[in-house]
């Protein structure tokens, strides 16, 4: 099951790579919890924005 890939498209997502079974339930989860904030609005500068910021972040590999 966990290698089984399926074109999914859920919560919106601009692009529609393959997902796992698990991949879709655990983003089920996690949304589950979460709720956009008010008064954000995602275009595409400000998703740019955010994945530079996330990936300043990453630990560099050796």
């Amino acid at each position: 099951m966990a290698e089984r890939r399926t074109a999914a498209q859920p919560f919106g997502a601009m692009r529609r790579p393959d997902w796992s079974v698990p991949a879709l339930g655990l983003a089920g989860i996690a949304s589950s919890f979460l709720e956009p904030a008010p008064g954000i609005i995602w275009g595409a500068e400000r998703i740019d924005a955010t994945r530079r910021a996330t990936a300043s972040l990453a630990v560099p590999t050796p």
